[in-house]
């Protein structure tokens, strides 16, 4: 009788705050790509491809920023523990 250790994700993610460090780098970099490839192309002339290029930028920024907002604010509740 094994018993299987789950791993709790809020836990882990308090433990270790690099990952949202790590997350908020990768998507930056992504939004970087993605951006570059925006500037050098321009934008999609159909209407539906150019809503869904800008939401998709925009969306992958806000995700970036709240991973490193997240970072910082467990960053600073340790700090005050």
């Amino acid at each position: 009788n094994k018993k299987i250790k789950f791993i709790n994700m809020k836990n882990l993610l308090w433990k270790y705050p690099i990952i949202y460090l790590l997350v908020f780098c990768f998507g930056s970099i992504l939004f970087g790509f993605e951006m570059a490839d925006t500037i050098k192309y321009g934008l999609p002339d159909k209407n539906l491809e150019y809503y869904l290029k800008i939401s998709g930028l925009l969306a992958n920024l806000l995700f970036s920023l709240y991973f490193f907002y997240c970072f910082v604010k467990i960053k600073n509740m340790k700090a005050k523990l």
